[in-house]
């Protein structure tokens, strides 16, 4: 599958008319980062409550959620039914922006099996916040701590590959170069590496910074495999790196690990669900610090329904 670019728009300011015709909005209730509190969010709180759904994250696997004229409700991520309930309706429209992986990638992958019509949205930030003290793998101070590198509900992957020594890590790199090396540490034996990087970033200098926090899996990594670029806020250009890394190793299996931007991640969210038999997701669960970004810019908007 390739994406055509007309189904990711960039905008400076959302308003009530860039919403479609019945469309319904999921999004944290209680953002921790100020870019993830849009003023056409609390327009339709105000005066448009039947089209909003209010996330709060229990578990890795639990949610409750809330429109504004209802009970709160309970619903397990793994469960059909439950997620059912919460896409009542033709079209949706997902802000990831302040929502964590484990809550946003198993609604994506109902409503992508679903084939719901549904949009993604997701602010870029204007700035992170500087690690009080930066070292080689990190220069921005983001992450209190990691809960786990228990699966993504819904993305359990029980067979595994049928030849270890056919497999790849491909990683999304970002600013925390801890993460990957973690990650590539489970599995034995350790398989070629790909790195994928974000080009061009958010920011011009966004791309060095991450080699830089990554340098110890690039030097490792350099004689295995070239580094693949997508563009940072591109989950289609994400997309399609994974599906040529695909073509360029055949048969092999991979384990992604989408710890780079956001839209990344959704990217490797939308193949690992297209290519469920030889994909598995490998994820640490990181708590983010309040603060870790200040300000927003774009407004990035993903239209994600499958191309018949």
């Amino acid at each position: 599958m390739i994406y055509p670019a007309e189904r990711a728009l960039r905008l400076e300011k959302i308003t009530i008319q860039d919403l479609l015709p019945g469309e319904k909005v999921i999004l944290a209730e209680v953002p921790t980062e100020n870019r993830g509190d849009l003023d056409l969010w609390t327009d339709l709180k105000n005066n448009f409550p039947e089209r909003i759904i209010l996330v709060n994250r229990l578990s890795n696997d639990k949610i409750e959620y809330t429109t504004m004229n209802s009970d709160r409700k309970e619903a397990f991520l793994t469960d059909p039914n439950d997620l059912k309930a919460i896409f009542n309706g033709d079209r949706f429209l997902i802000d990831i922006t302040a929502l964590r992986h484990s809550v946003w990638a198993p609604l994506i992958k109902y409503v992508r099996t679903q084939d719901k019509d549904t949009r993604v949205l997701y602010v870029e930030p204007k700035e992170y916040k500087d690690h009080p003290n930066p070292s080689s793998d990190t220069k921005f101070d983001l992450t209190t701590h990691f809960e786990s590198s228990l699966p993504l509900a819904g993305f359990s992957q029980l067979l595994g590959p049928e030849d270890e020594n056919k497999c790849l890590f491909v990683t999304m790199l970002g600013f925390e170069g801890s993460r990957p090396l973690r990650l590539l540490s489970e599995i034995d034996p350790i398989p070629t590496v790909v790195p994928v990087i974000g080009v061009p970033g958010f920011e011009l200098e966004y791309p060095t910074y991450a080699v830089t926090c990554n340098k110890t899996l690039l030097m490792n990594a350099s004689h295995q495999s070239e580094l693949r670029y997508a563009k940072a806020n591109c989950p289609f250009e994400a997309y399609n790196v994974l599906k040529d890394i695909q073509r360029d190793f055949p048969g092999y299996y991979m384990y992604i690990a989408p710890v780079g931007t956001k839209p990344h991640a959704l990217g490797v969210i939308l193949y690992t669900i297209d290519n469920p038999l030889n994909t598995e997701i490998l994820y640490d669960h990181p708590v983010g610090k309040k603060g870790r970004t200040a300000g927003r810019t774009i407004i990035n908007i993903y239209h994600i329904k499958k191309i018949k």
